[in-house]
């Protein structure tokens, strides 16, 4: 009896353990192939702990010399990557975010590969990292790093930027803050300034679908910190969906640095640099400012990097502040151009003092700042006008386009290209919508012939020196 139970033990012991084979069998099988292609498929894979291949090259010219450029390679049949970008040796800070900013890439890439295989379990994907290094303002340095992700047929683009300060004892990313000076009304700014720059962009305008922009209203400043900045350009990076844009990539919006130079912190701000030695030319405009066509002149002397002279009328002054303070505050000359137009020596002394006085005061009143300059309408000054001006220099002309007459933007650039030479000062009218659309083609064929663009009172600093 004692036999047969033992004979039954046996048997079931053996019954259990070829189950528990048949189990883990099946089961290693089943998990096998779920980890390989099933709903749990590598679900918490962590970029920053696999094994990758790290090879690294010295830069040992040259501004950026003791820049190291490393290159991590991951070989996989899903998510395989290549990544490059900058490292300093003993800059903790900055190797620290580094690191983070090519890790996020590579994690949110292999995350959108695994579910992206929980559809198609044939799904693979690709990474490559690259990275610009820039000069930057200030003696910074400017590390623009560009993922372009690959799965399946579909691309999409990341950028992710890092200002450093590379000065010994420095170990420091810096901050937009450190740039800009950041309140409500710089806020306000800088978001005008984007929508202007990105509808007058191309590439950046063909992907928005609406044309207000009107997710850029509830921007913060956090939306903003992603950010490159050389000695002319500031390059803010933002999310397409900022700019109602249904781009699949991070947009790039360059600003002209002279553009924003009023929201600059005061160690960031430009000084306007001239060379002597090249040849210069002052634009000027007469008779506005125009709510119409004033913006069109500022947006293309925006694009240029370019200064204007703008000879008001006290009278549109007047009815145009905002305008007249946008003037301003875009980094050009104020002139006085009187008040209400009149040809001045036909004028007694006490009525020019009014018109020019009134003007001057008015353009203080609004934008805090008095004229530099002084043109008289029609060219009419004498002595008598000259003794009425409080000191204000008479500047004339010495290239007429007779925009006001032939209102023809090609008649207009004819005349330039005729007349044009160097330590010009070129007289147009910014009441015109057809001097306002023809300007971009006279100032590109002015850079292109090598003019350096100069306010009135640049081009007699220089001149006198001469």
């Amino acid at each position: 009896m004692e036999r047969k139970k033992q004979k039954n033990a046996a048997k079931w012991t053996t019954l259990v353990i070829a189950f528990l084979v048949i189990v883990l069998a099946v089961g290693g099988g089943v998990y096998a192939s779920m980890n390989e292609i099933g709903p749990f498929a590598e679900k918490s894979v962590d970029i920053s702990k696999i094994d990758t291949t790290k090879q690294s090259e010295m830069m040992e010219e040259g501004t950026f010399k003791g820049v190291e450029r490393v290159t991590e390679t991951f070989e996989s049949d899903r998510y395989p990557f290549e990544m490059t970008y900058p490292r300093i040796d003993g800059a903790d800070a900055f190797n620290k975010t580094v690191t983070t900013y090519v890790n996020e890439m590579a994690q949110t890439y292999a995350d959108a590969v695994i579910e992206q295989r929980l559809d198609d379990k044939t799904s693979k994907g690709h990474l490559v990292v690259d990275t610009e290094q820039i000069e930057g303002a200030n003696d910074e340095w400017s590390f623009v790093m560009i993922a372009l992700e690959t799965i399946d047929d579909e691309q999409k683009q990341t950028i992710r930027a890092v200002q450093y300060d590379p000065s010994e004892g420095n170990d420091r990313i810096v901050p937009l803050s450190d740039v800009l000076v950041q309140n409500d009304e710089t806020l306000e700014t800088l978001k005008s300034k984007m929508k202007s720059v990105a509808a007058l962009n191309e590439g950046i305008a063909s992907t928005i679908t609406d044309p207000k922009m009107s997710a850029l209203n509830e921007a913060t400043w956090d939306d903003f910190s992603n950010f490159a900045l050389t000695t002319d350009t500031l390059t803010i990076y933002v999310s397409p969906s900022l700019l109602n844009s249904d781009a699949n990539y991070t947009i790039a919006v360059p600003f002209n640095a002279r553009e924003l130079n009023d929201l600059f912190q005061e160690d960031y701000q430009l000084a306007r640099m001239i060379d002597p030695n090249k040849k210069m030319v002052a634009l000027t405009f007469d008779d506005g400012p125009d709510p119409k066509s004033t913006p069109i002149v500022l947006d293309t002397l925006d694009k240029y990097g370019a200064p204007g002279t703008f000879f008001m009328l006290g009278s549109n002054v007047q009815n145009y502040p905002d305008l007249t303070r946008d003037i301003l505050e875009r980094g050009h000359e104020l002139g006085n151009h009187s008040w209400s137009h009149p040809l001045l020596p036909n004028l007694t002394p006490d009525a020019v003092r009014k018109e020019v006085g009134n003007t001057t005061a008015k353009i203080e009143e609004v934008t805090g700042q008095r004229p530099t300059v002084f043109r008289p309408p029609y060219g009419g000054v004498n002595d008598m006008v000259r003794g009425q001006l409080d000191g204000l220099p008479v500047i004339m002309w010495n290239v007429d386009t007779l925009d006001w007459q032939h209102r023809d933007g090609n008649k207009l650039l004819e005349i330039v290209k005729q007349q044009t030479t160097d330590r010009s000062i070129i007289l147009m009218h910014d009441i015109h919508l057809s001097t306002a659309k023809g300007l971009d083609g006279v100032m590109d064929y002015l850079q292109k012939e090598g003019y350096q663009f100069v306010t009135i009172s640049e081009l007699n600093e220089f001149t006198e020196q001469q």
